[in-house]
């Protein structure tokens, strides 16, 4: 996949990354409703956008 693709990076970043923002935003919004099982969906939601993160720096070749 050549890096300058729009497209490539669309599906392999920016999708991801709305989808571990959505999941860090239920869990804040079950913990505000005093929802304890909303910490899994905090840590979860953060490790995924570390692996878009990581995944990005692989793209790039940082890494």
């Amino acid at each position: 996949m050549n890096p300058t693709e729009v497209q490539g990076m669309y599906v392999a970043l920016i999708l991801p990354s709305m989808f571990g923002l959505v999941l860090t935003g239920e869990g804040v919004w079950k913990v505000v409703h005093q929802r304890l099982i909303g910490f899994i969906s905090i840590f979860l939601g953060m490790m995924f956008m570390m692996a878009v993160g990581i995944g990005y720096l692989l793209f790039v070749g940082v890494l």
